[in-house]
């Protein structure tokens, strides 16, 4: 039986991370709301600067949130850390 990985190296990790970013960037007007990956995979070489564009440009419109984001994701982050240790 094939061991199991764990971590962001998984097809499941980047899938899975995939898909949200597809997902935010179609709420929040980054790509066309009738986009499909397909659609975007086809374009992809004309499609990368508008991405990137669109993405800088929501960040400068929600640096504020992105900030308590950033916050609150470390401190989850470190917080599960700690109680894994705590509870070797």
């Amino acid at each position: 039986m094939a061991e199991l990985k764990s971590g962001k190296t998984t097809t499941e990790w980047i899938t899975i991370a995939g898909v949200i970013l597809f997902a935010a960037a179609k709420m929040f007007g980054v790509v066309p709301p009738d986009a499909t990956p397909e659609t975007i995979g086809a374009q992809a070489t004309e499609a990368l600067p508008i991405l990137l564009n669109g993405i800088i440009d929501l960040a400068k419109q929600n640096s504020s949130l992105m900030i308590m984001a950033g916050i609150a994701w470390a401190y989850l982050k470190r917080r599960t850390i700690l109680k894994a240790r705590a509870m070797k």
